[in-house]
């Protein structure tokens, strides 16, 4: 399993199937692939089929004791791949406990219940009132990725970055966000007749 990770790495392959074990796989993709920026912890996915649609349940395995803002994480990154990857414009989001009520479960539930009951998901996360850091531009460093992505098609890049920008960003902050993850993508539409500066220019203009 762990030479199947390794091959991942190495890109000979694109996939990685298994059928556990679930610790030795986690383990292995998070010391060898490591995880997105500021993610602490990895998290498994699961899609279950319903008469209602389809739906993602995270995490379900790969961490028995995650911490409150751990579970805040598998919230943000699963509204990310709902929205991504299955194509859930508004997606909702719901934590999963013993009971409705919010004195219902553990300390860790009712802290995590608690976290996304004030609004922090995004992209409320990143509205003024709430986050008085909105005009940082922390987006732009880990949004970039997105415009290489999507090489040539800023378009494309900019509709995948935008909820994890508005995660942390608004206003100048986003726009700053935004212009980056285009350039990220228009520099693979360099002209290799024209200088550095001509072609810096170019698409920071088309940005």
């Amino acid at each position: 399993m762990n030479k199947a990770i390794c091959l991942l790495k190495e890109n000979k392959v694109n996939a990685v199937v298994s059928s556990g074990n679930t610790g030795c796989l986690v383990s292995s993709a998070f010391f060898n692939l490591g995880t997105v920026s500021n993610i602490k912890r990895p998290a498994l996915f699961a899609l279950i089929p319903s008469e209602n649609g389809d739906f993602l349940l995270c995490d379900v395995g790969a961490n028995t004791s995650p911490k409150p803002e751990q579970l805040l994480q598998y919230a943000q990154m699963s509204l990310v791949y709902s929205k991504l990857v299955l194509n859930i414009k508004n997606p909702r989001l719901a934590l999963l406990n013993i009971g409705s009520e919010s004195n219902k479960g553990t300390d860790l539930i009712k802290a995590s219940f608690d976290l996304m009951n004030e609004g922090y998901l995004p992209p409320q996360t990143s509205e003024p009132k709430l986050n008085e850091h909105y005009d940082m531009i922390d987006a732009q460093l880990t949004t970039e990725i997105f415009g290489i992505l999507a090489p040539g098609r800023p378009d494309v890049a900019l509709d995948m970055a935008e909820l994890p920008i508005l995660t942390t960003a608004r206003y100048n902050a986003k726009w700053i966000s935004d212009f980056y993850v285009s350039m990220h993508s228009l520099a693979t539409t360099l002209d290799p007749n024209k200088d550095i500066k001509e072609n810096i220019l170019s698409i920071a203009d088309k940005s």
